[in-house]
């Protein structure tokens, strides 16, 4: 039923629990797990940038989800991508020929909400694929 599942990750704790269920399903479905990881940087203030490594931060986080599917027996690639993360999540939708998206949400409510909508929102509202979220626990 779902061969490649697509697992969005910024290593933030919502989606290393994304990560899990869609590492146990996919070993119980056989499938291929797909992790990707958009690098930051766009938008970023210079300051921001000398603090932190977006590159390298990425590739931590689809290297975690990489080293979970490989210690179940569950085949996985990673990808990076730059640019905006609801954009670059569903252009790997295509590139990955996933049928399945497992991403984390925030838990946000209320003006917060209206007023800056989250990427698990955004690509559930234009995914052409079934977007399973997985709640952040309060």
């Amino acid at each position: 039923m779902y061969d490649h599942v697509l697992v969005p990750t910024d290593g933030s704790e919502s989606s290393t629990r994304a990560a899990e269920h869609a590492i146990s399903l996919a070993a119980a479905l056989d499938s291929t797990v797909h992790a990707l990881s958009v690098i930051k940087g766009t938008g970023q203030s210079q300051r921001d940038q000398l603090r932190t490594d977006p590159e390298s931060e990425a590739r931590d986080a689809v290297e975690a989800v990489e080293r979970g599917a490989t210690a179940e027996g569950v085949s996985v690639t990673t990808t990076l991508r730059e640019g905006a993360p609801a954009d670059a999540i569903r252009d790997q939708v295509a590139a990955a020929d996933a049928d399945l998206i497992v991403m984390g949400t925030d838990n946000r409510s209320g003006l917060d909400r209206v007023l800056k909508p989250s990427v698990a929102e955004d690509v559930q509202e234009h995914a052409t694929i079934p977007v399973l979220t997985v709640p952040n626990p309060a």
